[in-house]
């Protein structure tokens, strides 16, 4: 699933009402079966680029500002891919 124009009002920013909507869009995706979220930031807003970033997310590729998580769980034990 990928995430585009999210965005929070400025008098509403830095209250976490942000990470709590991509909270919500994570879930969504699962329940859908999406294998992967990807949420993408306005090249112009730094702030999001720089703050932004949730545990398990990793910086996205080049392409774009923004950031992704895999929703399939990692693969450990016998027959895991190395």
């Amino acid at each position: 699933m990928n995430l585009h124009h999210l965005f929070v009002a400025p008098g509403a920013r830095c209250a976490g009402i942000g990470r709590t909507l991509i909270r919500a869009a994570e879930a969504e995706a699962r329940a859908q079966g999406c294998v992967r979220l990807v949420v993408g930031i306005h090249p112009d807003n730094h702030r999001a680029q720089s703050y932004d970033r949730m545990p398990g997310f990793a910086d996205r590729p080049p392409g774009g500002p923004g950031f992704a998580r895999s929703l399939v769980p990692e693969r450990t034990g016998p027959g895991a891919a190395r």
